[in-house]
């Protein structure tokens, strides 16, 4: 195991406040930077393995499988996914209509729950089933740019109600949560960074019934991802802790002092009433680790319509749209989900060519027909030849497998697996030689010679 400074990768955490420890946390790595271990004074040793594509395929008792296009498979099966939509996960069932969307979710407990969409493929409704229990109606709304702004109960399950109960208003800045309107108070949110999702305190703002106003400030202990994984107050005092899942699903909660915490990913809010996570663009479902609905710039965004990340111990997707692996204080973008068009400061790129969309320093894709006149940037470095070197193995898919679909697409999931490989040799071993090797495939593309590939016909 590489002992990985804290420069690279954090070690560890530890919160220590009247005499005793409220937070202690310790991780360790592997060479290539994959979270192999993570120790907690609460839950033990979690223990964590990856296939050699870096997707998860054990955290503690749970272990994961995945077809040939990386969706995920129930325990026991082999058989491949059709059409990116997962039917079957250890004991859930999942029905999709014509669009992708998930619109039918049968739990293993007998919950059943059916989703709504407007026009745009947004979740605006939700009906509830439980066993021995009156049907739930929960509706979602949200504004121009998409943010969803407010969520309610519709009173007695009623389809049409003169109003909502368990109402709760969303307040943003940008793409961050900044405020919600609850019952029982305003909770405004602050976080560790400007273009970071990960939250570092809650000020709650409350009234008594003798109309007495009070304030609060409670703080988030997060993991080496973002997860919150305890809230103190502002002495110290330990209220609420958790422990989750393979996929983020928060498995147990302790709640000592009744506090408020509903984040899980990084921009990922918790709707109770579901289980599923709000994820800004999209909404995920933490079982499975996958989306409820296609990516929203369907192919252009990747092959992989549902699929969330590799794993949720080195990678994020804030955005509900494009992952990235958080490799110290870079951020390296998957590039089969582009996500250029939007631009902003919430999106980070690397040098000339890391970032989605980010080639030579134009949003645009790669071409070698002007790649020799100076038109483009030069790489800063060995990461950002390697990204140059994938929108070139990207090209070449493009045009020499251009009538064959089926061995364009297993070409392009080369590349990206050449290039996620390199990023991770570059990280802990620059002068590797399996730099040197991933570099090369990139550079010549080994796809040429997959069954089935076709060249254009000669003039």
């Amino acid at each position: 195991m590489a002992a990985l400074n804290a420069v690279t990768q954090p070690k560890g955490k530890n919160k220590t406040t009247a005499g005793h420890t409220a937070v202690q946390r310790s991780y360790g790595y592997d060479k290539t930077g994959n979270l192999i271990h993570s120790s907690d004074q609460r839950s033990g040793v979690t223990k964590f393995e990856y296939d050699r594509l870096g997707r998860i395929t054990q955290a503690d008792k749970e272990t994961f499988a995945f077809d040939p296009a990386h969706n995920i498979l129930s325990d026991g099966l082999k058989d491949k996914i059709a059409d990116n939509r997962l039917k079957n996960y250890n004991g859930i069932s999942y029905y999709y209509d014509d669009l992708g969307n998930l619109i039918h979710r049968e739990l293993a407990d007998g919950e059943v729950q059916n989703y709504f969409y407007d026009l745009h493929d947004q979740l605006v409704k939700v009906e509830i089933f439980k066993p021995e229990r009156e049907k739930e109606t929960w509706v979602y709304t949200y504004d121009a740019l998409g943010r969803r702004t407010g969520k309610g109960r519709l009173k007695n399950g009623q389809e049409v109600s003169d109003g909502l109960e368990d109402k709760t208003d969303f307040t943003w800045d940008g793409s961050h949560l900044i405020q919600e309107t609850r019952s029982d108070g305003l909770y405004t949110y602050i976080y560790t960074d400007k273009d970071a999702y990960e939250p570092l305190a809650q000020i709650r703002n409350w009234t008594n019934e003798e109309g007495e106003s009070y304030q609060e400030t409670n703080y988030f202990h997060c993991d080496q991802i973002g997860i919150p994984r305890e809230m103190t107050d502002k002495d110290g005092n330990l209220l609420w802790f958790g422990k989750y899942k393979g996929w983020g699903k928060l498995e147990e909660e302790t709640n000592i002092a009744n506090a408020h915490q509903p984040f899980r990913l990084q921009n990922q809010y918790c709707d109770t009433e579901t289980g599923l996570h709000y994820n800004f663009f999209r909404y995920y479902e933490p079982e499975c680790g996958r989306f409820v609905n296609q990516d929203p710039i369907g192919l252009d965004g990747g092959f992989y319509l549902y699929v969330y990340t590799p794993n949720i111990q080195m990678w994020i997707d804030g955005l509900g749209l494009s992952p990235y692996y958080e490799m110290g204080s870079q951020q390296i973008y998957n590039s089969t989900s582009s996500i250029g068009w939007l631009g902003g400061a919430d999106f980070k790129f690397h040098g000339n060519w890391c970032g989605p969309g980010w080639t030579g320093g134009h949003h645009e894709s790669y071409s070698k027909d002007i790649d020799n006149n100076g038109y483009y940037k030069k790489p800063i470095g060995l990461l950002d030849s390697a990204c140059k070197r994938h929108d070139m193995c990207y090209a070449e898919c493009r045009e020499l497998l251009a009538c064959n679909g089926f061995a364009k697409k297993e070409c392009m999931i080369n590349c990206d697996d050449h290039l996620v490989n390199a990023a991770k040799n570059i990280q802990s071993d620059s002068s590797s030689f399996k730099v040197e090797r991933d570099l090369l495939a990139l550079a010549i593309n080994q796809n040429m010679g997959i069954e089935g590939s076709c060249l254009k016909a000669s003039p």
